[in-house]
């Protein structure tokens, strides 16, 4: 920067010094301004904002407090309402339809236990669910006081997410009766989002939290209910810690604004506004652009002013400034400054005037020397350069094209170039060369250069120092010497001795008459001999008797014949132990072709003969274990397969040749997938590791299994074991034993049934005869007093006819009055109904306990003749209870006959048939059809509903024990399985008919003839 501003003209230095000054104070002063404005602005809209904030929180608080009121207040009306049954109770509550406006997911009355007594909007399948283990709940019974519940998602679908209000309900003695809960959405503008629902400004917004950092009210419905965590947003924090207030804040989603929070007192929740700052401070924004502005305009008018006002002063040194520019094409006197004042501007005239001439001798005396310099320079191959102390080169010689490959004026231009043209690798040294310390006396400096064709070459740089006339350093005179060819020849020749004395392989060279030349460390290292002893020996010292004459023969006259000979000889070391060899033997020739010698490079197979020798007795070994390992498998009755990894068969054992009737040898290579199929096996089912065939022409069945095979080094999938196990007999054996299970299952099972249902009819037996003693002497009492309010009514009468022919004064009125105020005409007119509904009532229950007596059987558990349409009444109104809300019953009994059987088990089967029915219709009310006839020698009985309906796969097993479409818990699968075996051991049938969504019909067919007896 300093280098910049030093380079510019006075004009422009000046110009920007008195602007900088003059823009420091204009923003010194805006500066001011703004900061005081902008404090201004955050307190008023911190101070509005947080107002509306305490407004909209004591708002929030009375709505809490509203609902809350209207709550109790409904649970003071049930109060009142004690000892209701929950059906009233449910009306109660749907009468209260300004519930909504509060709870506008409607209300919940919990019993003492926590179970749903009664519920708006009504859901019958909801009555008696336990919810003690929520909040709102556990909370009441805990302090007796109303609360306010954290939110959580409702069960209903579409599961949105609520908060609960409850209240305690008290009886008139202050004891609890239950719980009253009224539910709030958290996403429709009720008390709580009518209100923060509205923004601030363009993006503000309100939202609710509670202290467990959960938010309730957002404007973003999809983050209620989620959590912000610790240290996202520091105003959460601080509101968590007590403060309240306005501050400027970042959000958890990382928006800067300003945060307005304040505590509610109805519920520990916070209600916070955020406002964002770059819309609160939007107005500041606009008056920092408008004091921006000012600022430019006014720096712009300090500039030019500045500018103009410098003209004058710096004219005469603008026209120095050109003559200098100019100099280099002006000649003779033009070059030289006029001297026309005698300011600093004339006295730097004349001094430049007195250069210029010195210049002009300096110049003239170079001249000649650079022309002598040149002449000799080019009768030289090396390349000559001066250059200058200041880095410029003065001369270098023309033909540096030839050896560099660059021009002069390339170096002329760029006197750096040689510096680019050194190796990079080379870089280091040659920045560390001190110019003029290498003259010619000495070695010089080796050196890599990349010259302009890409290629590298080797160079010998010298230098030394140059002086002028007056002893003065003047540059340095450098020569450069192409020493490529000689690095060449000598790195070729450094890199194959080395190539030979670091071989691991023997070398060998002797003279034509086998006196050895040379060794290297290899074959002293092999045989023991150092390079001293061998020298000028002939090289038969090596030779053993295992070398035949044949191929001593076939060697000689290879290489006399100018061929390589290779193959492999035994040599003797200098112990006398013996090695092998793999050798190669050429001839070596001279320039004329002549052999003067022979090469012989070799490589010492010792160890590679002796691992040969290892390796042909273990495969020795290990042919003599496979074969004992194949007798094995060969014995075996199971079937053992090894493939390859594409599940080609590699080996096998013998049962497999014999199943498939093929030559032992002609099973390799096949896929054993389909040589099986092939065979006659067939996949059961398989999951590619195990599974079962079947043997088709033999029924026998297989277990199979697939094992991989891997590479225990690399973990590579190498190839398959497969084993088949014949699991017929095994299989059979254990199916005999499943079947006795079941049987066993199911007879227990059924005992069990018919020991309830034996202990059931005792039970209701015992209860009706309970209940028929004293409804015996309440029948007779009513009959009594139906005659005594017949002769009361009679004797009223007699004394009426005698008031009415009285004629005392005074004594008529008071009776008559008396009459009318006790309502006598209207009790007497009310007593023979009343009584007449009691008597139909207590016949009503001695009809119920009739059919308990008929439905429990006591005296019946022996076979009795007896008339199916009675026992249909009875079971009827024994499942009357289940029947009366989902169904219209409808009875078609026909003439039938008394058939035999036993009762009881058929009144378990009637019932278990309409249950099931009633059932089947779930919520929506259908109807039940009971319709009897005869068919023959048969009996029928068909019992159809308009339910749901079932599958023909479950139609198919709806007999079997244990089968059951229920819910875990509401069902056994034992009811028609029971069923079936009763009407079967009677002698009949039971179908059933039956399709998705049009009902189910069963039909029991019994005989009317045939006996039933206990064993049956």
């Amino acid at each position: 920067m300093v280098a910049w501003f030093n380079n510019l003209s006075i004009t422009t230095k000046a110009t920007i010094l008195l602007s900088l000054t003059a823009m420091f104070f204009l923003l010194a002063l805006s500066g001011v301004t703004y900061f005081f404005a902008r404090q201004e602005l955050q307190q008023s809209i911190a101070t509005n904002q947080t107002a509306m904030v305490n407004n909209i929180a004591v708002q929030l608080d009375e709505n809490l407090a509203s609902a809350r009121n209207y709550l109790q207040h409904l649970a003071g009306h049930l109060q009142q309402q004690h000892g209701k049954v929950p059906a009233h109770l449910q009306q109660i509550l749907g009468h209260h339809d300004e519930a909504h406006l509060f709870f506008d997911h409607g209300l919940i009355l919990l019993s003492p236990q926590g179970r749903i007594v009664a519920e708006i909007p009504y859901h019958p399948e909801r009555i008696g669910l336990d919810r003690s283990h929520r909040e709102y709940y556990q909370r009441v019974m805990a302090t007796g006081k109303p609360s306010i519940s954290a939110p959580y998602q409702l069960s209903l679908p579409p599961n949105p997410p609520v908060i609960a209000f409850s209240v305690p309900v008290r009886d008139t003695q202050n004891r609890m009766t239950g719980v009253l809960v009224g539910r709030h959405s958290l996403y429709k503008k009720g008390i709580l989002q009518g209100l923060v629902d509205a923004p601030i400004g363009n993006s503000g917004y309100f939202y609710l939290f509670n202290q467990q950092r959960t938010l309730l009210i957002h404007p973003d419905v999809s983050r209620i209910l989620t959590t912000v965590a610790p240290g996202k947003n520091r105003a959460l924090d601080a509101a968590l810690q007590g403060r309240e207030g306005t501050w400027e804040n970042t959000n958890s989603l990382g928006v800067a604004g300003l945060t307005s929070i304040k505590q509610l007192k109805e519920a520990p929740w916070y209600l916070a506004a955020h406002y964002p700052l770059s819309e609160a401070y939007a107005p500041l924004q606009r008056a920092r652009f408008a004091f921006v502005a000012v600022l430019v305009v006014s720096m712009g008018l300090a500039v030019v002013a500045v500018w103009f006002s410098m003209q004058p002063m710096v004219q005469p040194l603008r026209q120095l400034t050109e003559h200098l520019r100019d100099l280099g094409q002006k000649q003779g006197d033009e070059r030289f400054l006029p001297e026309t004042s005698r300011d600093e501007i004339g006295q730097l005239s004349k001094v430049f005037n007195e250069l210029l001439h010195e210049l002009d001798d300096d110049t003239a005396a170079l001249e000649e020397s650079a022309e002598v310099y040149r002449i000799v320079t080019e009768f030289t191959t090396e390349v000559s350069i001066w250059q200058l102390e200041n880095g410029d080169i003065r001369y270098i010689s023309p033909n540096c094209i030839d050896v560099f490959g660059y021009m002069a004026a390339e170096f002329y231009a760029d006197p750096a170039l040689i510096s680019v043209m050194i190796h990079p690798d080379d870089q280091a040294a040659w920045q560390g060369h001190r110019p003029g310390s290498c003259s010619l006396g000495g070695s010089g400096v080796e050196t890599r250069m990349i010259v302009k064709d890409g290629s590298i070459r080797h160079f010998r740089h010298y230098c030394h120092q140059v002086v002028d006339q007056q002893g003065r350093p003047n540059g340095i005179r450098s020569s450069w010497l192409d020493v490529s060819g000689q690095q060449l020849i000598e790195s070729r020749a450094r890199k194959l001795s080395r190539a030979v004395e670091q071989s691991a392989g023997i070398v060998i060279m002797t003279a034509t008459d086998g006196s050895i030349e040379y060794v290297n460390p290899a074959f002293c290292r092999a045989t023991g001999y150092t390079g001293d002893e061998v020298l000028g020996r002939n090289i038969d010292l090596l030779k053993t008797d295992q070398l035949s004459k044949e191929v001593e023969e076939a060697l000689w006259r290879a290489i006399n014949n100018g061929q390589q000979w290779r193959g492999e000889f035994c040599n003797q070391r200098k112990d006398g132990s013996r090695y092998w060899v793999n050798a190669s033997i050429s001839p070596l020739f001279d320039k004329n072709n002549q052999i003067t010698g022979y090469l012989s490079v070799q490589e010492d197979i010792t160890d590679k003969k002796a691992a040969e020798q290892l390796m042909l007795e273990l495969f020795q070994q290990v042919e003599q274990a496979k074969l004992e390992w194949e007798h094995t498998l060969d014995h075996l009755h199971d079937f053992i397969i090894l493939t390859d990894a594409e599940h080609r068969i590699r080996r096998y054992n013998r049962i497999l040749a014999d199943m498939t009737g093929r030559d032992v040898k002609g099973l390799v290579g096949k896929d054993w997938r389909d040589l099986l199929q092939e065979t006659g096996f067939k996949f059961v089912h398989f999951n590619a590791e195990s599974g079962e065939m079947l043997h088709q022409r033999s029924a026998h069945i297989y277990d199979i299994n697939v094992y991989p095979v891997k590479d225990s080094l690399e973990g590579t999938l190498t190839g398959f074991v497969i084993s088949l196990n014949d699991t017929t007999e095994l299989r059979a054996i254990t199916h005999e034993l499943e079947q006795t299970m079941t049987e066993l299952n199911e007879a227990q099972s059924q005992i069990y049934q018919q020991e309830k249902m034996a202990s059931i009819g005792q039970l209701a037996a015992g209860v009706a005869h309970e209940i028929n003693n004293p409804m015996g002497f309440i029948t007779s009492n009513l009959g009594s007093l139906d005659k005594y309010v017949s002769r009361l009514s009679d004797y009223i009468s007699v004394v009426d006819q005698a008031m009415q022919q009285c004629t005392v004064a005074g004594l008529v009125a008071p009776v008559l009055e008396a009459r009318k105020q006790l309502k006598i005409d209207r009790i007497l007119a009310d007593a023979h109904q009343l009584i007449a509904e009691s008597q139909d009532g207590a016949g009503r229950v001695r009809r119920i306990v009739q059919d308990l007596k008929s439905f429990s059987r006591v005296d019946q558990a022996e076979t009795a003749l007896v008339d199916l349409n009675e026992i249909l009444e009875t079971t009827i109104n024994i499942a009357w209870n289940e029947l009366k809300y989902v169904a219209d019953v409808q009875r078609l009994f026909g003439e039938i006959p008394r058939i035999t059987c036993f009762p009881q088990q058929l009144h378990q089967v009637f019932l278990n048939l309409l249950v099931n029915a009633a059932h089947a219709l779930g919520q929506n009310r259908g109807t039940i059809t009971v319709s009897t006839e005869t068919d023959g020698a048969f009996v029928l009985v068909k019992i159809s509903d308009t339910g749901c309906g079932m599958t023909e796969e479950v139609r198919r097993r709806i007999f079997e024990p244990f089968f059951t479409t229920k819910e875990v818990g509401k069902g056994t699968g034992l009811g028609l399985s029971i069923s079936y075996d009763i009407i079967k051991k009677h002698g009949g049938t039971i179908e059933v008919e039956s399709e998705p969504g049009r009902g189910a019909l069963f039909t029991v067919r019994l005989p009317v003839s045939k006996p039933v007896t206990e064993d049956n």
